[in-house]
C-alpha cells in the first residue's frame, strides 16, 4: 500500500481525530504527541478558588446557603466536635422512627395514596384527581358526565368545581396527569 492510497483511506479517521485533539499553542515543540483540549472554553482552566467561589455565588443565588456560616473546607475532624449528634444516633433515630424520616419529593408523589379507597369512592372530586394521574379515561369520562349534567344542590360537583378541584399539594388533576405522562387524559 502506498503512502497516497495510506492516506485517501484514512483520511476520514484523521478528520475525527483532528476535531478532539489539537496542539496547545503553548507547547514550544511542534512534535509532541497531541492533548485532548476544550475548545469550548473562553478562558484559561479554572482553579479550585475560582470553582468554590463560582459554586458560593450560585448557592447564594437561589438562597440555599448562609454565606456567613458555610466554609468550603474539609476540616472534618473541627467539624465534628461542634456536631450535636453522631452519624450512628441519627441512624439509631432512623431505624427506630421510619415515618419520621420521609423525603419531601417521596412524601409529594405518594400524598395521593394517603386517601383511602373508602375516601376515593365517596368523594367524586378526590376520584377524578386519582383517575386522572392514574390515566383512567373511563372514570374521568363518567365523573365529567356527571358533572356536565349538574344539578344545584346535588352531590355531585359542576365541570368548573371538578377542574379547580386541588389536593393537599396543590396540585390539579390536569397536574397529575400531565406528571403521569397520561397525554389522552390531559386532552380529555
Amino acid at each position: 500500500m502506498s503512502f497516497l492510497s495510506a492516506r485517501v483511506l484514512f483520511r476520514p479517521f484523521l478528520n475525527q481525530v483532528a476535531r478532539f485533539h489539537r496542539l496547545p499553542c503553548c507547547l514550544p515543540d511542534p512534535f509532541k504527541l497531541p492533548v485532548s483540549c476544550r475548545t469550548y472554553s473562553h478562558g484559561p482552566p479554572m482553579t479550585k478558588p475560582m470553582i468554590e467561589d463560582r459554586v458560593m455565588l450560585v448557592l447564594r443565588l437561589y438562597d440555599k446557603v448562609n454565606p456567613e456560616k458555610t466554609i468550603m473546607s474539609s476540616q472534618s475532624e473541627e467539624e465534628a466536635d461542634g456536631l450535636p449528634f453522631d452519624i450512628d444516633e441519627v441512624m439509631s433515630a432512623k431505624r427506630n422512627n421510619p415515618g419520621l424520616f420521609v423525603s419531601a419529593w417521596e412524601a409529594d408523589e405518594n400524598d395521593v395514596e394517603l386517601w383511602s379507597k373508602a375516601q376515593i369512592r365517596a368523594d367524586p372530586i378526590k376520584r377524578f384527581i386519582v383517575s386522572a394521574e392514574e390515566g383512567n379515561l373511563a372514570t374521568l369520562q363518567e365523573i365529567v358526565t356527571r358533572a356536565q349534567k349538574h344539578v344545584p344542590g346535588s352531590p355531585h360537583p359542576s365541570v368548573a368545581e371538578l377542574l379547580s378541584a386541588k389536593d393537599a399539594d396543590g396540585y390539579s388533576a390536569l397536574h397529575r396527569a400531565a406528571y403521569g405522562g397520561h397525554v389522552r387524559t390531559v386532552e380529555v
